[in-house]
């Protein structure tokens, strides 16, 4: 057992009334050094990593998670977060999804918190990505007040047509026996005069010119918070990806290309399969992409810097992006260890 791992044990069986539990998901690679396992029922899937969770009790100022990382053959990696209310009633309940109409308002209320304490283009891009998430994402629509209730089901309807569509053409992408799906105009429309919408957050007059930097950032985690959603303490990820269907952006602009050239213009575009790559390297596990959820570390800012460089020799408008989409996919499934940038 290594050393830092020792070490975590060490802390936890000295912490006295103390309750130490690791949980193991997606066990495609070896995972070492872990305490106690819980029960597979209790684990989330796809994560693709050990979390470990210490909190004390009778000391909850002190109460802290430990997220532990260690792979067969590679050095450990750890991230401590201190909490200073109350815990859950179990360790699984840290990362318990919002279900209530009250946590998912309180999430939006901590996302205008940040809107409004950011400065400069953060606040800019911040405000972008709020007012876009609010706009489209079904468990916040309802709170859309600019929206009548029969707007509101219909926004609903046309994300989950249009959301279905992109990922076909996603799956078309990958099968040469896969026909692409047909996706209808006024589904694209809508949810680009959405984009368009929130883009002006970026800018009033040229919001286009913009879009392409805050969602590299977006996908490398340089804005993402955590907010809290109830009073045990339970935190929900925003301005962040929380999944695959990030490679969806790079799918809309090119299906809505026809109908708002100007908007979904070539620099964005190839700015969206990139931040494709800036999502995959985000991540120390490897494997199909459908396994790829919501990221724990920012973007490396080496590897950050390759990929940039690597993108830079292409010409927006006649590089072929389907082949760098499909080289996004093939390196979500190579070893970290083996996988170029």
């Amino acid at each position: 057992m290594s050393d830092c791992v020792t070490k975590i044990k060490q802390r936890n069986e000295a912490a006295g009334d103390c309750h130490a539990v690791s949980l193991l998901f997606a066990p495609t690679r070896t995972v070492i050094g872990h305490i106690k396992t819980m029960p597979a029922s209790s684990s989330s899937q796809n994560d693709g990593f050990l979390r470990e969770f210490k909190f004390a009790p009778a000391c909850p100022a002190r109460h802290e998670v430990i997220f532990t990382v260690h792979y067969s053959g590679e050095p450990p990696e750890l991230l401590t977060v201190n909490w200073s209310n109350q815990p859950p009633v179990s360790p699984a309940d840290y990362f318990r999804a919002p279900e209530l109409p009250a946590e998912f308002q309180a999430i939006l209320d901590g996302r205008r918190e940040i809107v409004c304490k950011a400065r400069g283009i953060e606040k800019r891009q911040h405000a972008f990505l709020f007012d876009l998430d609010r706009m489209t994402n079904p468990q916040f629509l309802e709170f859309a007040t600019e929206l009548t209730p029969s707007e509101i089901q219909l926004r609903l309807q046309t994300v989950e047509r249009l959301q279905a569509g992109l990922v076909g053409n996603l799956k078309a992408r990958q099968s040469s026996t896969t026909p692409p799906p047909k996706i209808e105009n006024d589904d694209l429309q809508l949810v680009s005069d959405v984009f368009r919408a929130a883009a002006r957050n970026l800018d009033q007059w040229e919001p286009e010119k913009h879009v392409g930097a805050a969602l590299l950032e977006f996908a490398a985690g340089t804005l993402g918070a955590r907010v809290p959603f109830n009073a045990a303490g339970n935190t929900y990820p925003v301005a962040e990806p929380n999944s695959w269907m990030l490679f969806l952006f790079a799918e809309l602009g090119i299906a809505a290309q026809r109908l708002d050239a100007q908007f979904w213009n070539p620099p964005l575009l190839l700015d969206l399969v990139k931040m494709q790559r800036y999502y995959i390297y985000r991540f120390r596990h490897h494997g199909p992409l459908t396994t790829f959820t919501n990221p724990i570390y920012p973007l490396d800012k080496q590897v950050r810097g390759r990929i940039d460089s690597k993108f830079a020799i292409h010409t927006p408008g006649t590089v072929d992006l389907n082949s760098l989409i499909l080289e996004n996919i093939q390196i979500a499934g190579r070893p970290r260890s083996t996988a170029k940038t």
